[in-house]
C-alpha cells in the first residue's frame, strides 16, 4: 500500500522521473525554497520499484500504480490536488487524472511520456536500452558531458540506486515502450488546468512537435513552457530555472 505521509490541504504531490528521486531533488529543493505559503509542503513519494523493497509481482504496470496512488490520495486529501510529475512521473499522473479528473486541481507534466502520437513503424521515444552510456546521455541531456561528469562522481551507493532505477523502468516501460496505447484516447478526460514542459534540446521524443500534438488532446486549459538549455532530464539540468516557471503557473492558476 502506498502511503503519503505529512500530505495536507495545501501539499503538492511530486511523483519522479526515471532516475528515480535523487536525481530529481535539486528541482524539489527549489520548490521548496520559492514557496511563500507557511502551510503548503511538497509530498514526495518513492515509486514502488525504485527502491531495494520487493514489489509484489503483479503490481507490472503503470495502470495498476495509477489505481494505488489514487488510492493514497482518497485516503489523504479533503480537496481536489496540485500534482507534478517528471517523464515517467507525468506518465502516471495521466493514468490518475483520466481515471479519476476531479482528484486534481492543476497538473504539472515534466517531459511527459506514456502517449504515442507517431505511426506504428516511427518510435516515439528513444530506446534507452539499446544504447551505450555515451549515447544514453546524447538523447537525454543537452549537455551530454556535463551529465557524464556528474555521473563520473556517483558513489556506489548512488550508481547501485541508477541501476535498480533502470530495472524499474524496464519492469512497468518495457512492452509496450513507455507508453499506454490507450491513453492517448482518454486524455480529454484531463479537465484541470496542466501545463507542459519540456527542454529546448529534448533528443529523447522523436520530434519536439510531440510535446504541442500531446497539449491538443486535454479537455481542459493547457499550457505548452520550454526550458532553454536543457534536454529529456529537465528537472535534472535545469532545477532552478525550471521551478520558477512551475511556481510561476502555480501562482496563475491557484
Amino acid at each position: 500500500m502506498i502511503a503519503l505521509p505529512g500530505f495536507g490541504r495545501e501539499s503538492l504531490l511530486f511523483l519522479h522521473g526515471d532516475d528515480g528521486p535523487l536525481a530529481a531533488q535539486p528541482f524539489v529543493d527549489a520548490l521548496r525554497a520559492g514557496i511563500v505559503t507557511p502551510t503548503a509542503n511538497i509530498v514526495t513519494p518513492t515509486c514502488p520499484g525504485w527502491t531495494e523493497e520487493p514489489v509484489p509481482v503483479w503490481l507490472r504496470t503503470v495502470d495498476q500504480l495509477a489505481y494505488h496512488y489514487l488510492d493514497a490520495i482518497d485516503r489523504c486529501a479533503t480537496a481536489p490536488v496540485v500534482a507534478i510529475g517528471a517523464s515517467f512521473g507525468a506518465w502516471l499522473l495521466l493514468e490518475m487524472a483520466t481515471k479519476q479528473p476531479k482528484s486534481f486541481s492543476a497538473l504539472v507534466l515534466i517531459s511527459p511520456v506514456g502517449v504515442k502520437l507517431t505511426d506504428r513503424e516511427t518510435a516515439q521515444f528513444t530506446d534507452l536500452f539499446a544504447r551505450d552510456i555515451a549515447d544514453r546521455a546524447s538523447a537525454l541531456y543537452a549537455n551530454p558531458e556535463d551529465a557524464l561528469r556528474r555521473l563520473a562522481l556517483l558513489d556506489d551507493h548512488e550508481i547501485l540506486g541508477l541501476a535498480v532505477a533502470q530495472a524499474a523502468v524496464a519492469r512497468y516501460g518495457w512492452e509496450p515502450y513507455l507508453h499506454n496505447p490507450l491513453l492517448r484516447h482518454r486524455l480529454h478526460r484531463v479537465t484541470c488546468p496542466t501545463a507542459i514542459f519540456h527542454g529546448a534540446d529534448d533528443g529523447f521524443v522523436a520530434s519536439l512537435d510531440y510535446y504541442r500534438r500531446l497539449a491538443t488532446l486535454f479537455g481542459g486549459p493547457t499550457w505548452l513552457k520550454t526550458i532553454d538549455r536543457a534536454g529529456h532530464r529537465v528537472e535534472e539540468e535545469q532545477p532552478m530555472a525550471l521551478a520558477r516557471a512551475v511556481l510561476e503557473f502555480l501562482s496563475d492558476v491557484r
